[in-house]
């Protein structure tokens, strides 16, 4: 499983870290899928946004992972909370 270690306001398709199996188990990561949109939520990089890639990655409590419906384009939400955020910060 990969752990994304940052995102920058795009397509995430690569990261620098990996976790075990067992670190899944014993720590509170959550697993996000493909197409699933992340936005760092304090720190350093909040406001941040990013596009899960080809392949599921985990995020710990400090980002926020969001599954659009069926028939929501992820891409128009990215949009949509990329052009609010100011106000959201």
């Amino acid at each position: 499983m990969v752990k994304n270690r940052g995102f920058d306001d795009g397509i995430i398709k690569e990261v620098s870290e990996r976790i075990t199996e067992q670190a899944l188990v014993d720590t509170s990561v959550k697993i996000n899928n493909p197409g699933n949109i992340l936005i760092a939520m304090y720190g350093a990089t909040i406001g941040k946004l990013g596009i899960v890639g080809n392949f599921p990655l985990t995020t710990n409590q400090a980002c926020c992972g969001m599954t659009p419906f069926n028939g929501v384009f992820n891409w128009y939400v990215f949009l949509l909370v990329t052009k609010f955020k100011k106000e959201v910060n």
